[in-house]
């Protein structure tokens, strides 16, 4: 957040200062695989997605200042769930929980895991990955037809970007974000050329 380190997933996760250097691996769980991890506001802890536990489930690193050595990594979910930022005021972070055969849901976890907060469950099942804006005001949500918005404090969505239907949208985590002055997504225009071979007997 500092603009001073990056972290990145390339087998381990890893943090690196930004001026450059040799990366540090954290120690995150050997086994499974482990997602690229959010920061907190105040760097001091990132969190991340692993399936170490043989299922999907939150987990958080941490650090007691800038420049401190990272703690072992702490599985802080028991019930299938995966970050997906940190609340601006840094009380925790938010986390997407899609378990089969059960509807999604969002809430916002403390650190230890704790459930502070939790998205109206007919928003979750029409929008399960919704990203809040830095402000902390609004949500922000896509889905096949556009991206939708409304207050975190309530209220019902309204759409903000349609489609026209060329292309085909990518609304995944990492595909699509919300920045300070705009909304940022990918869309995929797959081509293909035609080619012709002659066989020789």
């Amino acid at each position: 957040p500092d603009g001073r380190e990056f972290t990145f997933q390339d087998g381990p996760i890893s943090v690196a200062p930004i001026e450059g250097g040799t990366p540090a691996p954290l120690p995150t769980p050997d086994s499974g695989y482990n997602n690229p991890p959010v920061w907190s506001p105040d760097g001091l802890h990132l969190a991340f997605w692993s399936n170490a536990s043989g299922r999907v489930e939150s987990w958080i690193i941490s650090r007691e200042r800038v420049g401190a050595p990272w703690q072992k990594a702490v599985q802080v979910t028991d019930f299938g769930c995966f970050p997906t930022q940190w609340a601006p005021d840094g009380s925790g972070f938010y986390c997407a929980y899609e378990a089969r055969g059960e509807p999604p849901g969002f809430m916002l976890l403390s650190p230890s895991g704790k459930v502070l907060w939790r998205l109206d469950p007919s928003l979750a099942r029409s929008f399960p990955q919704p990203l809040l804006s830095r402000d902390g005001s609004t949500f922000y949500a896509a889905n096949g037809n556009g991206v939708w918005a409304w207050p975190r404090a309530g209220g019902k969505p309204r759409q903000v970007v349609q489609l026209d239907g060329t292309g085909r949208p990518n609304f995944f985590m990492g595909a699509f974000n919300v920045g300070p002055k705009g909304i940022y997504f990918t869309v995929d225009d797959s081509e293909s050329d035609i080619w012709v071979m002659d066989l020789k007997r």
